[in-house]
């Protein structure tokens, strides 16, 4: 990762012509917020970034500083494992290969039986 998030949020957002007003009103994340994830005081949850990511039009793993393009990805394509550690822990915690293939497990399961209810 060569480019930290805040970085990216500030060329994303300028890129769209996008002041924080507009983006928090877009996210409905709050400006004080916004501004501190640009100044790169603060990084945002998973559920924040995703929510940035959206509103911007770019890939959520590019906001995080992975070597991506920068456009968003088609959701059916798979997720590296680097990116999905990066979201379960915030790359702060090492987690074993047998908890990762457990977490992709998993998601598989949910992702199965949220098809059946349909």
């Amino acid at each position: 990762m060569n480019e930290n998030f805040a970085t990216r949020l500030r060329k994303a957002m300028e890129l769209r012509q996008m002041k924080a007003v507009d983006l928090a009103n877009k996210t409905g994340i709050d400006r004080g917020s916004i501004s501190h994830y640009m100044n790169g005081s603060y990084k945002p949850s998973g559920n924040n970034t995703d929510k940035l990511a959206e509103a911007l039009g770019v890939d959520t793993a590019w906001l995080m500083g992975y070597d991506v393009p920068m456009t968003r990805s088609n959701p059916e394509q798979p997720v590296s494992d680097d990116v999905l550690k990066f979201a379960l822990f915030g790359g702060e915690q090492e987690i074993t290969d047998a908890q990762l293939e457990e977490v992709k497990r998993f998601a598989k399961f949910v992702k199965e039986r949220d098809k059946k209810d349909d």
